[in-house]
């Protein structure tokens, strides 16, 4: 037959077709992820195959095994072939697959468990909710068997289009996307941006991506000449194939997130959430997991979703769909970990009480250890006088020397801006300040004495005059020593390994060190060293500050009388040796050690019980046991016990060790790891909006939330998305709409 009058046939054919469906006559073969392995025993068995299937000619692999990997006691059963026409599992992921639905609907839609991550609940496969059943009277299943019937028919009467196509122009093809697929890969990972500006005599569009891509090809010869015959109108470089593509990497990377999840060393995780609002006033929610892998603990950011609806019930559904959705089991969460908003932490109706409502067990919830720091530092601040009043100074510090004049004199450190969302930049502002005294001091002078205008001078001699003052010295010392003793627990729990067990024994030892501060000796040397700080170089002196003003004689016509000083002019005249600001101080810790001991005192007996895996005292861990944990048995713990005094690397982490001796200790490794997953912090959620804010730009706020939550997503999980394997994002971008190159 000729070509033309083949196509012209071909095309009155596809006429009758519904010009919304996927294109049908895209070649049909078992992806990678369910080929059988040759050092696999399988068979292809006749059950599996339909008969009309098996009569056209094309059957689908259907991998038997005599045992297949259980998973919590439960394991993929081959008599399911028998029932279940299209169904295909998969030896490296142990799952199953739909395979109509894999090859005909887009990676996109709902049932996602049955396309690219796989089904994997073993327990209910058979059920008619949530089971096999349910996937095979959807819509979305009917439609991709329809469309696999009317793809046989096309092959058993020789109209398939794959044999006219050569096998190298396919290549070519593969070659030009995934070229495109590692510019927009390199750009995301770098927080880039894709677009740039419409240049309107050129009538293009003028962008990073466009650029990278032209100065590509420009390096490849190869890609150039594949380039000059690609079809204009598929040239595969427009914002919805952007899209398109950002999302089938999201696909393959969080595929790759959730198989780590459910081969993780023990079945349970814990659910970190948060939420924040991007500058289009949008709600932005990050879901992370945080789970045990190969004996590392592990975070990684699940999703990141938008709800206009700020309720507890819209949050909790949005939640437990999420996992839902991923085929993560719901009922394995150990723990929850989220802020102290009452829309998260109510005991009535908040979201942690819903989910343990919804899920039939105790599910604790931790406050985010980072937030109660937080809390705790803005209320002593807030309550003592002398310490708000020192930071309020710094923040005029800050406006004042950021005028361009001003910081071209001053040739210290930068004064950083206060923000009151993160009490850390304040330890830095601090430390700034402290250092740079002098400097400061010096910068002061030379203003009044140089040529700058009258309101800058006036405003050097006051603030010159705040900074000589005992009280703002001894304030800048008392806020250095004590947020530099709260630094390290910050950064611990910033940290994605730290746990709870670890958050505990971080918070108890902060805790000690700030009681330690309480007392004379530390008072006396923190008056010192506020004391030492007056500056030299300035020509100030100490004494100047406190003499400044003209001391009132008596009369000599008063000798015979006796007088009386009033208060406020005898306040005027203390000495720094009577120690004036010395029950500020004290109060100033009492304050402290008080909210430190309020805002970490919940959860009592799961830390307690935490706490004493170091003794490993079985009669200690009995809460853990109402969580659903196995505590092992004193003989276990008493040997493990000896064993872990006598290894000899005293600074390698306890999992680790316990891990390489996992099957000796299978109980113990387990209680431990567990334990381990349990979350202190949000830390990860709060990382990923950081990012959010290196991409969601001022200059790209017209960008849809898919697209910035995907950008997002990529990037914050880049170490995934560098190796994301691009074959595999390629068929997730074939399978998503008819393509007008044949890539498959």
């Amino acid at each position: 037959m000729d070509i033309r009058a083949f196509f012209g046939k071909k095309r009155r054919l596809e006429e009758q077709i519904d010009h919304e469906k996927p294109n049908c006559s895209k070649q049909v073969e078992a992806p990678n992820t369910i080929a059988t392995p040759s050092s696999v025993a399988t068979g292809n068995v006749s059950y599996g195959i339909p008969s009309d299937i098996a009569q056209i000619g094309e059957p689908i692999e259907q991998v038997v095994l005599d045992t297949y990997p259980k998973q919590h006691n439960r394991a993929f059963v081959s008599d399911w072939f028998k029932r279940y026409k299209w169904l295909q599992y998969s030896v490296e992921k142990d799952a199953a697959f739909c395979y109509p639905c894999q090859q005909f609907l887009p990676h996109g839609s709902k049932q996602t468990s049955y396309t690219s991550t796989g089904f994997r609940n073993w327990k209910n496969a058979t059920d008619s909710k949530t089971g096999f059943p349910k996937h095979e009277k959807s819509i979305s299943h009917i439609q991709a068997m329809s469309m696999w019937q009317e793809k046989l028919q096309r092959i058993s009467a020789s109209s398939s289009v794959e044999t006219l196509i050569n096998q190298k122009v396919l290549e070519k093809y593969r070659y030009y996307v995934k070229s495109v697929m590692e510019v927009i890969q390199f750009l995301i990972v770098n927080e880039l941006a894709l677009r740039g500006n419409y240049i309107l005599e050129e009538e293009k569009e003028q962008g990073l991506f466009q650029n990278l891509f032209e100065y590509t090809c420009m390096k490849d010869p190869n890609l150039n000449e594949v380039l000059t015959h690609i079809p204009q109108n598929a040239t595969y470089r427009s914002p919805e194939i952007q899209n398109q593509i950002i999302q089938a990497m999201v696909q393959a990377v969080r595929s790759s997130i959730v198989k780590d999840i459910n081969e993780s060393d023990v079945k349970w995780f814990t659910l970190m959430e948060d939420g924040t609002r991007d500058k289009n006033n949008r709600e932005n929610i990050a879901l992370a997991i945080r789970y045990v892998k190969d004996g590392v603990v592990n975070e990684s950011l699940l999703m990141v979703k938008t709800t206009e609806n700020l309720d507890a019930a819209t949050f909790t559904e949005l939640t437990l769909n999420t996992l839902t959705e991923n085929n993560i089991d719901p009922s394995c969460m150990l723990s929850q970990c989220y802020d102290g908003a009452s829309v998260m932490s109510g005991k009535v109706s908040g979201v942690a009480t819903r989910i343990e409502n919804k899920l039939g067990r105790k599910i604790p919830y931790v406050h985010c250890y980072n937030h109660r720091l937080h809390l705790i530092v803005i209320r002593t601040i807030s309550e003592m006088t002398f310490i708000r009043l020192f930071f309020d100074q710094c923040i005029m510090l800050h406006e004042f020397f950021h005028h361009g004049k001003i910081a071209a004199l001053y040739d210290g450190k930068r004064i950083g801006r206060l923000l009151e969302q993160r009490w850390s930049g304040h330890l830095a502002v601090t430390k700034v300040v402290y250092d740079n005294y002098s400097s400061i001091l010096q910068t002061l002078k030379e203003i009044k004495n140089g040529r700058f205008n009258g309101d800058d001078v006036a405003k050097s001699i006051g603030i010159k005059k705040v900074m000589l003052d005992l009280e703002f010295r001894i304030a800048m010392v008392v806020a250095k020593k004590i947020l530099s003793t709260l630094q390290p627990a910050d950064a611990a729990l910033q940290a994605r390994s730290a746990g709870l067990k670890d958050a505990i024994t971080i918070i108890k030892c902060v805790k000690d060190e700030i009681i330690k501060l309480r007392s004379n000796q530390m008072y006396n040397q923190i008056l010192e060293e506020a004391k030492s700080l007056t500056s030299n170089d300035c020509g100030e002196s100490e004494n100047r500050t406190q003499t400044s003003k003209r001391q009132v004689k008596k009369p000599n016509r008063m000798d015979d009388y006796l007088t009386y000083t009033p208060c406020s002019s005898a306040r005027q005249n203390i000495d720094e040796n009577d120690e004036p600001f010395k029950s500020e101080y004290f109060e100033t810790l009492d304050i402290l050690i008080a909210e430190l001991q309020r805002r970490f005192s919940d959860n009592d007996d799961l830390i307690n019980s935490i706490a004493s895996l170091d003794e490993l005292d079985v009669d200690k861990m009995v809460p853990l046991k109402s969580l659903g944990l196995k505590v092992p048995s004193r003989e276990e713990a008493s040997v493990v016990k000896a064993y872990l005094s006598r290894n000899e690397d005293i600074m390698e982490n306890t999992l680790q060790v316990l891990y390489r001796q996992r099957e000796a200790f299978k109980d113990t490794y387990e209680l431990f790891a567990s334990v381990a997953t349990i979350g202190c912090s949000t830390a990860v959620c709060e990382s990923t909006f950081s990012t959010l804010t290196a991409i969601n730009r001022p200059q790209r706020l017209s960008m849809g939330h898919e697209r910035m939550a995907g950008m997002v997503f990529l990037a914050f999980e880049k170490k995934r998305t560098k190796s994301v394997d691009l074959n595999e994002v390629l068929r997730i971008f074939s399978n998503m709409a008819n393509r007008r190159i044949q890539l498959f």
